[in-house]
């Protein structure tokens, strides 16, 4: 699947097709659904629920962030993932791998937002 068309599935999640003109007049805030995200490394799984995604190509890899908020009870299981190691994201039925080179953990709401940064060689 290409940068591209990730892009475009994750920014819709429910297939909706509406017209520009239409889609200024709804609120759709209330109405987004969670995307669940797990990611996977070693021993360790965490469960969270999507909230970003960017990626950045470079020749001979892509570098990839993934954003996804857990709960505080999920902490432990976040700082036993360390860079270096190997590890899958599964998002919205794509699954993404590579090797986390950082893990970013912002704890200024009731969630934790876990931002985790993957080298992916293509």
């Amino acid at each position: 699947m290409s940068n591209d068309e990730i892009s475009r599935v994750l920014n819709n999640p429910d297939n909706l097709i509406i017209s520009d003109s239409l889609a200024g007049r709804i609120d759709f805030e209330d109405s987004k659904p969670e995307i669940r995200v797990t990611l996977t490394s070693k021993e360790q799984t965490v469960f969270g629920n999507f909230s970003g995604y960017s990626i950045e190509s470079f020749e001979d890899f892509n570098e990839i962030a993934v954003s996804f908020l857990v709960s505080e009870s999920s902490l432990d299981s976040i700082l036993q993932i360390a860079p270096g190691l190997a590890c899958s994201i599964l998002l919205n039925n794509n699954t993404m791998g590579g090797s986390i080179f950082k893990i970013d953990i912002d704890s200024k709401r009731a969630e934790l937002q876990v931002t985790v940064f993957l080298k992916s060689y293509t």
